[in-house]
């Protein structure tokens, strides 16, 4: 059986690190609605940003999935390479 490593070519996973959000926003459980106690990561983008747009959600779910579609959406630069 192959690792992860082995399985996986160097560029998809770069791709995959590309868009990775910090962790602690990546599993942070939303308190309220459809998606109670599930992390930002598994809802919907479509959800997230209806979130921000909304005044009725919580002050501290709108912040956090603000964040996290910031860090989803910046792309992040590797060693070597320039910004354009």
């Amino acid at each position: 059986m192959k690792s992860y490593h082995q399985s996986t070519s160097s560029s998809d996973r770069r791709q995959r690190r590309k868009h990775r959000a910090p962790s602690a926003l990546a599993t942070f459980p939303l308190s309220f609605g459809r998606y109670r106690n599930v992390p930002l990561s598994k809802i919907p983008t479509d959800y997230l940003r209806w979130m921000v747009r909304t005044d009725s959600v919580p002050d501290v779910d709108r912040w956090a999935a603000e964040r996290y579609l910031q860090a989803v959406a910046r792309p992040t630069l590797t060693a070597g390479t320039a910004a354009d």
